[in-house]
């Protein structure tokens, strides 16, 4: 069975394919298969993959492994519901570049205030992806008003001013 990085090589060759040309790819493989190339091959391989490692990684390839990839049940609700994976892609990007619940306290209180699983995470950035998770499979119009409150700034006032306004409003109901 093929593994998945042997998959991304020979997509690759498919488009180097498309790329170069069909004569240009039976031109190397006639040189591959005859023996003119091939002695050198290893040689050359060495050779390429030296000057690869000396070369320094694209800054958005860099970046890319250490921001918030799109958890793969988002990525799976692309095809099965479309309106509901816009919302949802829309409020990941806004939480990852923190226009939304700016704070790892905000999405906690968040998570607890909209009733979802308690998300065991211990930084901001370990968060969103399980809040995301969660929001996939909630039910859509829930989803909608959560994230409309959320984007509104809605959220629970926390300060000491919004916690003497609940004390008063428990007063004035007994």
């Amino acid at each position: 069975m093929i593994e998945e990085q042997e998959m991304d090589l020979l997509l690759d060759l498919l488009k180097l394919l498309k790329k170069h040309g069909d004569k240009t790819f039976s031109s190397l493989a006639n040189k591959l298969t005859s023996g003119e190339v091939i002695g050198n091959l290893s040689q050359i391989l060495m050779q390429v993959s030296k000057r690869a490692e000396k070369m320094p990684r694209p800054e958005k390839e860099r970046k890319g492994k250490q921001q918030h990839p799109i958890p793969k049940s988002l990525s799976t609700l692309e095809k099965i519901d479309p309106q509901k994976y816009g919302i949802l892609i829309e409020f990941h990007r806004d939480l990852v570049a923190k226009r939304v619940l700016p704070s790892f306290r905000d999405i906690k209180q968040f998570a607890t205030d909209c009733d979802l699983p308690e998300i065991y995470a211990n930084s901001r950035q370990k968060v969103i992806n399980p809040l995301i998770e969660a929001l996939v499979v909630s039910p859509n119009e829930m989803v909608h008003e959560w994230i409309k409150s959320a984007k509104s700034g809605q959220q629970t006032d926390r300060s000491l001013e919004g916690w003497g306004k609940i004390i008063m409003k428990k007063k004035q109901g007994e």
